[in-house]
């Protein structure tokens, strides 16, 4: 296993973790931590979220998805596809699209190895911004660099 850090924000920094040329995890750091910057072939998927013009460019084809069941990974297709940068959705309307219920798509949320390949931090609740398992403040930092406003009341703030 190979792993290798890439910037994805002013701020934030992602951790890939690779086996057979696919990504098995990922992580959200909010600095490096001396591990090894990803070659320029890597850098290059996440131009436009480092440019706050669209996602990385990374498909589902170059995760590890093998652990997942055909539901799961539905729900992440679902997810990639219909929820653009910069826009969310919370778990019920998620849920429906996918025919599933709003629980089993928190869960998908929650087992997700791959935070912003895989973009859970645009699902939130209907009241609120819902949990994140990467920690609240980094969910909150990635969707104001997507320009999604979020008023101070969603998240506890005063």
């Amino acid at each position: 296993m190979q792993s290798c850090v890439v910037k994805i924000t002013k701020h934030l920094f992602l951790k890939m973790s690779f086996r057979d040329n696919l990504i098995i995890s990922c992580k959200i750091l909010t600095a490096p931590y001396g591990l090894k910057s990803c070659d320029r072939g890597l850098e290059i998927y996440f131009k436009s979220y480092r440019e706050r013009i669209g996602d990385p460019d990374i498909p589902l084809s170059m995760l590890d998805l093998s652990g997942f069941s055909e539901k799961m990974i539905l729900v992440y297709k679902t997810l990639k596809e219909k929820v653009p940068f910069g826009e969310t959705i919370t778990y019920g309307e998620l849920a429906k699209l996918c025919k599933t219920s709003p629980r089993f798509v928190g869960l998908c949320m929650k087992r997700n190895p791959f935070p912003l390949l895989i973009p859970c931090h645009r699902v939130v609740a209907k009241g609120g911004l819902g949990g994140y398992s990467q920690g609240l403040d980094i969910k909150i930092l990635l969707l104001r660099h997507e320009g999604v406003r979020i008023p101070r009341k969603s998240y506890g703030a005063p």
